[in-house]
C-alpha cells in the first residue's frame, strides 16, 4: 500500500480529523483548568451554570465536527454552520462588552499597551463577525446548490481562520497583561482550540467540495 498516495488522496480528511481532535483536546484541557482554578463552589453559581451550558454546546459542536469527518459524512456542513453561528453570538457579546469597557481607555492611568491590544482585538472581532456571516451565507447556499463558487468559500474560510488566529493571540496577550499567569494557560488552550477548529473547517470544506 502506497502511504504517499493515501496521504495525497485523503489529506483533507486526515487534516480535518487530526485538527478537530487536537482542538477538542485543548477544549477539554481548558475546561479542566477553568473549573480547577475557580473551584468546585463556582460551578453552583449563576455564572458557573452559564459556563457549563456554554461548554456543553461548544464541546458538542466540536465533537459533531470530529465525528462527521471520521464518518466522511456530509452533515459536517451542519457542524460548520453551527460552529459559525455559535461564535456569531460570542462575537456580538464581545463587541457589546468592548463598547462598554472602552470608557476605561480614557483616564490618567491608562496603559497604552492595553489600549492598543484591546483596540486591535475589537477590530479583529468585528472583522471576524463580518467574514463569518458572509461565510455562513455562502456555505448554506452551497449546501442547497444555489451557489457554486467554491473558490470564494475557500478564500473566506481561510481569511476567517486567519482572523481567528490573530484574535486568539490578542486575547491571550490581554489575559496575560491583565491577570498575569492566573488565567493565561486557560486562555491559551481555548485560543488554540478555536484557531485549530477554524483551520479544521477549511480542510473539512475541501473534503466536502463537489
Amino acid at each position: 500500500m502506497n502511504l504517499g498516495l493515501i496521504l495525497k488522496n485523503r489529506k483533507n480528511k486526515i487534516f480535518a480529523i487530526g485538527l478537530s481532535l487536537i482542538a477538542l483536546g485543548f477544549f477539554v484541557a481548558g475546561i479542566s483548568i477553568h473549573f480547577f482554578t475557580l473551584g468546585a463552589n463556582f460551578m453552583g453559581t449563576p455564572q458557573g451554570i452559564i459556563d457549563i451550558i456554554s461548554f456543553i454546546f461548544e464541546g458538542g459542536i466540536l465533537t459533531y465536527l470530529l465525528v462527521t469527518n471520521i464518518r466522511n459524512d456530509s452533515r459536517a456542513y451542519l457542524a460548520i454552520l453551527m460552529w459559525l453561528f455559535w461564535f456569531f453570538v460570542d462575537e456580538i457579546f464581545t463587541i457589546l462588552y468592548s463598547r462598554l469597557a472602552i470608557v476605561s481607555f480614557f483616564g490618567p492611568n491608562v496603559d497604552p499597551v492595553y489600549v492598543t491590544l484591546s483596540s486591535l482585538y475589537i477590530l479583529f472581532t468585528v472583522a471576524s463577525l463580518v467574514i463569518g456571516i458572509l461565510l455562513y451565507i455562502f456555505i448554506r447556499r452551497y449546501m442547497f446548490m444555489s451557489y457554486d463558487r467554491f473558490s470564494r468559500i475557500r478564500l473566506f474560510a481561510i481569511i476567517h481562520a486567519g482572523i481567528s488566529i490573530g484574535a486568539s493571540c490578542l486575547i491571550i496577550a490581554l489575559e496575560y497583561l491583565v491577570n498575569g499567569q492566573a488565567f493565561f494557560i486557560e486562555s491559551l488552550f481555548f485560543g488554540l482550540c478555536r484557531a485549530l477548529a477554524d483551520i479544521a473547517i477549511c480542510f473539512t470544506l475541501e473534503r466536502l467540495r463537489r
